[in-house]
């Protein structure tokens, strides 16, 4: 079982011991960044699962307010903020008004409220341009972290050592890790990839944390690997390009090949390592409960045979078509899930279209689709784009739509604009990371995640606070306009 408890005290720990090291960031910020690469720690409570990363983002927020109260300032929305909080309001008018289930939808939408609380307040503790690349650094540093230990579970698991980091299931080893399934493992280990191979090949002078840089490039590729999933093998490879093609004129041709050379090496070592592993389940009985996400409890029944291949090529033929070999559904598989996964989502992904049909300008409340089909997983709608369309209707994806298109074109003006070699990387990799992230997304949403707003928080709040002309921490306490 994933150890819950222990990791919750290890992030308490090592936010701790950071804030006295460096006091600039807010105690309650270093919590939220940490708990944002650990979506596994979660609690069911009257129904309801709470979340670590959910309670944190609130605190933050508490925070916040508690300071605008003692210091009587009055903190202004910037157009960012504003349309997020407007996406919000779509949430709740659409569940309100437009949904089958209101009083179930609204329930739903409160998912979103301490996450769209989180970013409201990151918007403000953000501004400032020393708080937000030593808060940058953080984000990163916590992601490499929860990748290390992610790849430790696995290893573990193979020695029989089980912390619930690993999904088997049907002849295959999928990394979750920390993060509650392989696909969302496999998009956050690309973010930490990209940020990683901008900071290894970028010209500068400093050669401190390079090393370590190597390490976390390495680390953020075998979790990419061992995830198994086809978005994070695509969008690392369309971020080494993008990455590339954005910094090829700032970037060391030697640091460059070398870190080729690296994601190379570690990819055929980790296939090599993993290719001739395959699992199989023990007797499951049939009153087992497959908890959170349907895979809380297959863990427990396993039983490691290493005779037969891993195939890898297998998952990449999956976006084709069906496997030949599941005519008939595996047993313990949904009957839907013998086809081809990519033409299941494409499925469900038409059967939302057709339901948004009937209120297009606010959508039909949130997680409607689920609720009309007796709360089926397999309603569950995997597009963060599709998501908010079907769920908060034209009006709610047009407001994200605008953050994302403005987000980019003044992270586009700020790369152009900076002369200092660390904050063009951060630009660049946050372009790179906003459109890689976005087509992942699709696949697997994370919008019911901090790590959906903590990026979002970032990437629209770095022009501003890497402006050469913006206050720096030394002239604002707090930040606030």
């Amino acid at each position: 079982m994933f150890p819950k408890l222990a990791f919750t005290a290890l992030i308490a720990v090592a936010a701790l011991g950071f804030w006295l090291k460096r006091r600039p960031l807010h105690p309650a910020l270093i919590l939220l960044l940490a708990s944002t690469f650990f979506s596994r720690i979660y609690w069911e409570v009257a129904g309801f699962t709470v979340r670590l990363e959910q309670l944190t983002s609130g605190l933050l927020f508490v925070f916040l307010a508690l300071e605008v109260l003692r210091k009587r300032m009055k903190p202004r929305l910037d157009w960012r903020s504003g349309l997020m909080a407007g996406l919000f309001l779509m949430m709740v008018l659409s569940s309100l008004f437009a949904s089958p289930f209101p009083s179930v939808s609204l329930q739903k939408t409160l998912v979103y409220f301490p996450y769209v609380l989180g970013f409201l307040a990151l918007a403000v503790f953000l501004e400032a341009k020393d708080r937000w690349l030593k808060a940058w650094d953080l984000f990163y540093g916590a992601g490499a972290a929860a990748l290390a230990i992610s790849l430790i579970g696995f290893i573990l698991f193979l020695f029989g050592i089980n912390l619930g980091m690993v999904r088997v299931e049907w002849g295959s080893l999928w990394l979750r890790g920390t993060m509650v399934i392989p696909n969302i493992l496999g998009s956050t280990a690309v973010v930490i990839f990209i940020i990683a191979l901008v900071r290894s090949i970028w010209k500068r002078n400093e050669t401190q944390g390079n090393r370590l840089d190597w390490i976390v490039l390495a680390i953020a590729t075998s979790c990419v690997m061992i995830s198994f999933t086809r978005s994070a093998w695509i969008g690392s490879a369309l971020g080494i390009i993008a990455v590339i093609a954005l910094t090829v004129k700032k970037t060391s041709p030697g640091r460059l090949a070398l870190a080729l050379a690296i994601i190379a090496a570690t990819v055929g070592l980790t296939y090599l390592a993993t290719t001739r592993i395959k699992p199989r389940f023990g007797d499951m009985p049939a009153s087992a409960s497959l908890g959170e996400f349907g895979e809380k409890e297959m863990d427990k029944y396993w039983v490691r045979e290493e005779t037969d291949e891993v195939e890898y090529a297998g998952k990449l033929k999956d976006l084709i078509g069906p496997d030949a070999s599941r005519e008939k559904p595996e047993e313990g598989r949904p009957e839907n899930q013998h086809l081809s996964t990519i033409r299941h989502r494409w499925q469900i992904q038409k059967i939302a279209l057709n339901d948004w049909r009937l209120s297009p300008l606010l959508g039909r409340g949130t997680d409607t689709l689920i609720l009309v089909n007796d709360n089926k997983p397999e309603f569950y709608i995997s597009s963060s784009c599709l998501t908010i369309l079907h769920d908060w209707g034209i009006l709610g994806a047009g407001l994200f739509a605008a953050f994302v298109l403005m987000t980019l074109g003044t992270l586009w003006k700020g790369l152009r604009r900076s002369e200092d070699a660390s904050r063009q990387a951060a630009f660049s990799s946050l372009i790179v990371i906003l459109v890689v992230w976005l087509l992942m997304d699709q696949v697997a949403t994370t919008i019911q995640l901090s790590i959906f707003w903590v990026l979002s928080a970032f990437c629209s709040l770095a022009p501003p606070a890497l402006s050469d002309k913006k206050k720096t921490e030394s002239e604002a306490t707090l930040s606030m306009r």
